[in-house]
């Protein structure tokens, strides 16, 4: 097997939780502009997103406007470590909060939120008495129904109806956790949501959800079986190292298979020993086992990256004209060829 998988693999999850903030996969470079105590940017339509407050108020008030720019935005990191915080409004213009935007104000204790803000960031309060005082409340912690923490569930959870979006690490390493049910009311599940909730048997996710994110459910080494809902267009990294999953039902809808989505899993090595071109809704997902001369079929329309990576045994390949190919993405370190 590739054995620099799983050390790789692991950091590629660890990055993913610790991303910064991208603009079509490419870092931001704004102008960053002051007013008072206030940094920020101008977006491009015109409102503007606050970067770092510089001010040492323990009561915040943040401001609807600034400069005659309208405030809609609470940047990555923008009070991160203000540990004399200890209350703050957000204006009602604000509809998100980015990753990091109060994590480790470790006095924080009051937080206005209000029913504008639609997205919230990784760890976006982490290290807040806020935060603990509401994990101590209620094991979900749900803000206009983003549940953005559940690390204190155990047992059999059902997430609440009105929650429509779970978010980006929201379980991760939730041991306690062994099923959990999602309400239709859901229509988006975050990045790495269920990573390492190692003893997860069982998942019901509703035709709601439209978006999964990357990496979801890696390493849940109990999960057996999933089904993956009606609409769902893309999987990258989905089931990565969920060692006992063997039953996996992939909708028609999925049209987008990434890096290392199915490895690990009983499933992929069935499916090897079935055929060693496997395929999913006519993308080829994995060629690993393949040697020799090899004619792939014609009912194949994508080679999903590095499907062939590391097939030694290959010697050569014959791709349908239907078939978009990258050598050095689809081929890299098939030495043989």
């Amino acid at each position: 097997m590739r054995k620099y998988k799983k050390a790789t693999a692991y950091l590629l999850i660890l990055v993913l939780c610790l991303q910064i903030s991208l603009t079509d996969g490419e870092i931001r470079r704004v102008k960053v502009q002051t007013s008072g105590d206030w940094d920020y940017e101008v977006n491009e339509d015109g409102t503007a997103t606050i970067t770092e407050y510089n001010g040492g108020e323990s009561e915040v008030i943040i401001p609807a406007v600034l400069d005659g720019y309208k405030v809609t935005s609470i940047g990555y990191g923008a009070f991160k470590d203000c540990s004399s915080l200890t209350s703050i409004s957000i204006p009602n213009n604000v509809t998100s909060i980015g990753s990091f935007a109060f994590k480790d104000c470790s006095s924080l204790t009051k937080i206005n939120i209000p029913n504008s803000v639609t997205s919230i960031g990784w760890y976006a309060f982490e290290g807040t008495k806020w935060l603990d005082n509401k994990k101590a409340e209620n094991s979900f912690v749900i803000i206009n129904g983003i549940l953005i923490d559940g690390h204190e569930c155990k047992g059999m959870v059902n997430i609440p109806e009105g929650v429509t979006s779970i978010e980006n690490d929201t379980f991760l390493g939730c041991i306690g956790l062994t099923s959990i049910n999602i309400p239709s009311s859901v229509t988006n599940i975050g990045y790495s949501a269920f990573v390492y909730c190692s003893k997860l048997t069982s998942i019901n996710i509703p035709n709601s959800v439209t978006s999964i994110g990357s990496y979801v459910f890696a390493n849940c080494n109990e999960l057996e079986s999933i089904s993956i809902p009606n609409g769902i267009t893309n999987l990258y990294g989905t089931f990565y190292n969920c060692s006992k999953l063997e039953s996996i039902s992939i909708p028609n809808s999925v049209t987008s298979i990434g890096y290392d989505t199915f490895f690990g899993t009983k499933w992929l090595d069935n499916k090897r020993a079935i055929d060693p071109c496997v395929v999913v809704n006519g993308i080829l997902i994995d060629g690993y086992e393949c040697k020799g001369m090899v004619d792939i079929p014609d009912t194949v329309t994508s080679i999903a990256d590095s499907a062939f990576e590391e097939c030694r045994g290959l010697e050569s390949i014959n791709i349908p004209n239907s078939v978009r190919v990258s050598v050095k993405v689809h081929f890299r370190d098939a030495t043989k060829i």
